[in-house]
């Protein structure tokens, strides 16, 4: 919702900058996992882990913020191409 609000204000390259970090970070978990999962700790890149409950595989909501990340605006395009993209 957050990187969709970005580009309906006019903030592509922050936008651009979100969508590039998530799409690293589900890219990288997946190669070590071989899933995608429903909470990601993005400070520590890996999967989040609560004490709320135990966080499970996921192909739900988990796959679709990934493909909208992914193919909305051709972003995995965009984003390699972004000044802002490597700024971390």
């Amino acid at each position: 919702m957050v990187i969709k609000g970005l580009l309906n204000y006019g903030y592509r390259e922050d936008a651009l900058r979100l969508a590039g970090k998530y799409v690293e970070l589900v890219d990288k978990v997946f190669a070590e996992t071989g899933a995608l999962w429903e909470k990601y700790d993005v400070v520590k890149g890996e999967v989040a882990v609560s004490k709320e409950y135990v966080s499970p595989k996921m192909l739900g909501w988990s796959a679709g913020v990934y493909l909208f990340c992914r193919r909305r605006n051709n972003f995995a395009i965009a984003i390699r191409e972004s000044s802002c993209y490597n700024t971390r």
